[in-house]
Parts: structure tokens; C-alpha cells; sequence
């Protein structure tokens, strides 16, 4: 009998650690979709405003892992598409997906090239205001393209954003990153291991949200088990059994360590993780 595994990670950090500060043109290029829905190199714009002014230190910057907001666009219901072309150079990318009060119902998947989709996240939240989402995902230099989609409602249209941290910053997040998943203690970092080839659902874990906490970062990466894709369930409830978000990530390889910040605005927040991988 052959299991799955995935190395897991939950880090239970305030609110305070992702708000936007000490921001910087130079920190990131934000994507802007074409009326073609395809981004080219020459329409890149650097994203705020120069505010060499401000104070933070540079180790507080080096912690912040979304340090600018993007450049906002609508994507309508009815399975709507908007593609985000990467730059050659690039290595990582972050993205922003948010609703004005209505579900936040939506896809984003990498693709290389028209054939080989490298990464899926599907997001399902009751309310894409209060629970938006932001997560920041690593990739080999091979410019693929980001696909952000809606559902088949008409009625739930998204907006969402795309950045793109230059090389240097793209090194302090995947310092970061690193630094994160070594210094997680056993409540934090949890194994958990798939289904197996017999039949049967993965093992299934849980984090409590201190009730303080207003947003919790998630790392997910089969790094200490291997190189193999993984594939988990995420669900985060408010009270046992009231499923307020739901997501479902597919992603390729432990060299692709997922990174994502949920929101849990008030008490009694779980945040439920099951491995849905299987060896065949």
C-alpha cells in the first residue's frame, strides 16, 4: 500500500504584519491585462508612488510579505478570463482576489505553455469583502501565464490584482520563506499524509485561531517528503461545522512552496487542511 505525503505549515501571525508599508516603485511590477487579456513587457508600470521618506526599518520590509497594494482590475461573471503573462526573469508572483460584499467564487492556475497547467487554486468564500485572498506563489523561469477566472454566476463578478516582486525582492521572500518553514515549531509545522492507492480520503489536521488574530499566513510544501505535487482541501470555519471559506490547491513539485494569507476576522476561527493526494 502506497501513501502521499505533504509537509504542511500553519503560522499564526496579527494583522498588523501585512499591512502595506514602506512602499516603493521598486519593489514590484503590477500586471495589468490587456483588452486581449494577455499582458506584453512593454505595458509593465511600476506600482505606487516613490516614498523614499519613510521610516520602516529594511528588516521590517524584509518581513513584509505584501508590501504594496495592485493595480486593481474587474473581472465579470460568467467564466470570465483575465491571463497575466510573467517575465522571463521572474520566479515569483503574487496575487490579490477580493469581491465587493458578494461570494468570492474563482479560479487561478499557472500554465506553461496551452498543455501543462502547474498550479491550481480554487476559492470559494462566502463573503470576498470581509475574507478577501492573497497568496504568493513560486515558479521556475519559464514565463508562464497566470489565468484568474470567474464562475458560471453572472452575479459574481471578482476584481483582483497581480504583482510581480523584482529579482532582489523575489530573493528576501524566498529568504523568508525558508527561514519561516525551518523556525516552525511542531503546533505549527504538521505532516500530513495521503490516501492511499486502496481507496479513502487523506489525514486531515487542524489549527485553532486564537481569537486576537485577525489573519493567519499558510505555508504549504512537500519539501521534507519529497519533490512529488501535492494536492490538499482548506477549509476555514467559524465555529465546528460553519464552512466560511473553502479552497482546493493542486501544485507541482517542492520546489513550489505555497504561501498564503487567510482571513479569520473575529472569534472561533479553524483553519482544517486534508491531503487529497494519491499514489497510483
Amino acid at each position: 500500500m502506497k501513501f502521499s505525503l505533504a509537509a504542511t505549515l500553519c503560522v499564526i501571525s496579527s494583522a498588523a504584519a501585512f499591512a502595506p508599508v514602506n512602499v516603493n516603485s521598486n519593489n514590484a511590477f503590477a500586471l495589468k491585462s490587456t483588452p486581449q487579456n494577455e499582458v506584453d513587457a512593454s505595458t509593465w508600470a511600476a506600482d505606487l508612488s516613490d516614498t523614499s521618506s519613510s521610516s520602516v526599518s529594511s528588516e521590517e520590509e524584509h518581513m513584509n510579505i505584501f508590501p504594496v497594494e495592485p493595480t486593481w482590475e474587474t473581472v465579470q461573471g460568467g467564466k470570465t478570463v483575465k491571463t497575466y503573462k510573467m517575465p522571463q526573469w521572474a520566479n515569483r508572483a503574487q496575487y490579490f482576489i477580493k469581491t465587493n460584499g458578494r461570494p468570492l467564487d474563482a479560479m487561478a492556475q499557472l500554465w506553461v505553455g496551452p498543455l501543462r497547467n502547474v498550479h491550481t487554486m480554487q476559492i470559494n468564500n462566502q463573503n470576498g469583502a470581509l475574507t478577501p485572498f492573497k497568496a504568493t506563489m513560486s515558479f521556475k523561469k519559464l514565463a508562464p501565464t497566470l489565468k484568474i477566472s470567474t464562475s458560471e454566476h453572472l452575479e459574481l463578478p471578482i476584481t483582483c490584482g497581480v504583482l510581480v516582486p523584482k529579482p532582489e525582492n523575489a530573493a528576501k521572500l524566498l529568504a523568508n520563506t525558508e527561514k519561516l518553514w525551518k523556525a516552525a515549531s511542531p503546533e505549527q509545522k504538521k505532516l500530513i499524509q495521503g490516501g492511499s492507492t486502496m481507496g479513502g480520503g487523506g489525514a486531515i489536521r487542524s489549527w485553532d485561531v486564537p481569537d486576537n488574530v485577525n489573519e493567519v499566513q499558510m505555508m504549504v510544501w512537500s519539501k521534507d517528503v519529497g519533490k512529488k505535487s501535492f494536492r490538499v482541501k482548506i477549509e476555514v470555519l467559524q465555529g465546528p461545522n460553519n464552512r466560511i471559506q473553502s479552497y482546493a490547491l493542486q501544485c507541482g513539485g517542492g520546489s513550489q512552496p505555497y504561501h498564503c494569507v487567510i482571513q479569520t476576522p473575529g472569534p472561533g476561527w479553524i483553519v482544517r487542511l486534508q491531503n487529497q493526494s494519491l499514489w497510483r
